[in-house]
Parts: C-alpha cells; structure tokens; sequence
C-alpha cells in the first residue's frame, strides 16, 4: 500500500494504517493487526515504506520508473524490474537498460539471504528470553 507504482503514488503509512484498522478481522488477521498497531512503534515501520530494509533507499528502474527493492546480500545484483519487464544491469548504484526482456529467472521472487538470517536470529533471540 506504501509502494510506489508506475500507475499510482504510494499512501502514507498512517492512511495505510487506518486501512489496516477497518479491515481488522475482515480482510487481515486480527491478531497480526493487533501486533502491528499494538505492539510495533509506528516510527519502526518507516524504514519498510516502499519495501527498504534498514534505511536501503529503493533504487528506480531506468525504463519505468518503477520501485525496485534493493538487496542487503552485497553479493545479489539487480538484473530485471519486475514491474515492466526490462533486463537491466547494475554498476554499483546505478541501474540502466540492457536492451534485453528480463528472463522468466530473473523476474523469479528471490529471498535476501542476510536480511531473512537476521530476522530468523532476531525472532529465535527474543523466543529464548521469553519467560
């Protein structure tokens, strides 16, 4: 809901939110919801607006402008938008078109490895220190 589209601006994350509130127990889990407003600082969830992870600005594609998650795992290149299609390459920080249409793998949902490790750790550390 906070992601920017090539076809519509991302909402704020307080109108996401109270989109999140009157769907409670209808569209999304009651429980979960009661966790995201109940327990997680809203200023937490600022770093997930547009799908970053911990302060990593999205990159945009150079074809459609479109949000493409940047990935934490140094060794994961960016090679496609998986909004429009285009093959890209990747110099450090800066995406531009290859000419080619993105494979069938690349536009494949890849999982970044450092950040699931991390959570994984985080969540095994807080469930050891549960009384």
């Amino acid at each position: 809901m906070t992601s920017d589209r090539p076809y519509h601006k991302g909402m704020s994350l307080s109108h996401a939110l109270d989109i999140i509130r009157e769907a409670r127990g209808r569209q999304f889990v009651t429980r979960w919801v009661d966790v995201l407003l109940d327990d997680i600082p809203t200023q937490r969830l600022n770093h997930i607006i547009g799908h970053s992870y911990l302060g990593i600005p999205l990159m945009r594609c150079p074809v459609c402008e479109g949000p493409i998650a940047r990935f934490e795992d140094k060794a994961s290149s960016i090679n496609a938008c998986r909004i429009c299609g285009a093959g890209l390459t990747q110099n450090g920080q800066t995406l531009a078109p290859s000419g080619q249409k993105a494979s069938a793998e690349d536009l494949a949902p890849r999982a970044d490895k450092t950040v699931v490790t991390e959570i994984i750790g985080r969540c095994l550390l807080e469930e050891a220190l549960q009384p």
